[in-house]
């Protein structure tokens, strides 16, 4: 079993694809499921319902070392101290004996030396890309709508606003503290551990600098 943690309408076949969002959930509603979410949620319609709606803030439905494999590309960063905590309790727990962990998230480092640099470049706006990139405000994160959209947001906890960012080192040690060895970094589309199955979930690069970190269990 592999889990695409987070995963957003990258839903390979092959894969647990597993979302939390009503959105991904709603559109699962045989014929009123992509309606539903065109004309009431207005969102994008996902191509494919092959997913596992989960709750990733609880304990996860899995026995111990059930899994081989936990991916999570841009989700990490968007949970707070204590629920990332438990992530990775949760991954630790259901991932067998050499199994591995890949975790994509935006580079604090190279994000801040970016700033640093368009600044002493003269820059005028450096600031507001800074702040773009790191969505740690709520006016520069997703749209929240309006109506009907709005109070299903709400309850979502809409928007996605990050809660945390990390650099390599940060984000290696919280695996470490966690149980986890040998963690390396990696770039997009390549993998120290997972050999060709990391492309089913990369299908393009990110867009903004991010850091790539596998580890075994």
């Amino acid at each position: 079993m592999r889990l695409n943690l987070g995963c957003g309408s990258i839903r390979p076949v092959g894969w647990v694809n597993v979302d939390c969002s009503w959105n991904a959930l709603a559109q699962k509603i045989p014929g009123v499921g992509p309606t539903f979410a065109k004309y009431v949620l207005k969102t994008q319609k996902y191509d494919s319902d092959n997913f596992t709606y989960m709750n990733l803030n609880r304990k996860w439905p899995y026995a111990d070392g059930a899994i081989e494999v936990v991916y999570a590309s841009h989700f990490f960063e968007h949970l707070s101290i204590s629920k990332a905590k438990l992530l990775l309790q949760e991954a630790f727990r259901c991932l067998k004996p050499e199994g591995v962990i890949r975790l994509i998230v935006p580079d604090l480092y190279q994000v801040a030396k970016n700033y640093v640099e368009a600044i002493e470049a003269g820059e005028r706006k450096a600031s507001e890309t800074l702040l773009y990139v790191m969505n740690l405000h709520q006016e520069g994160a997703y749209p929240a709508g309006d109506g009907f959209r709005h109070i299903i947001g709400s309850l979502q906890r809409y928007p996605h606003q990050h809660k945390y960012m990390y650099d390599r080192f940060s984000l290696g040690d919280m695996l470490q503290a966690h149980g986890f060895r040998d963690v390396v970094s990696s770039s997009y589309g390549a993998s120290h551990y997972l050999d060709g199955a990391v492309k089913d979930v990369e299908y393009s690069p990110e867009g903004i600098a991010s850091i790539y970190l596998e580890a075994k269990k």
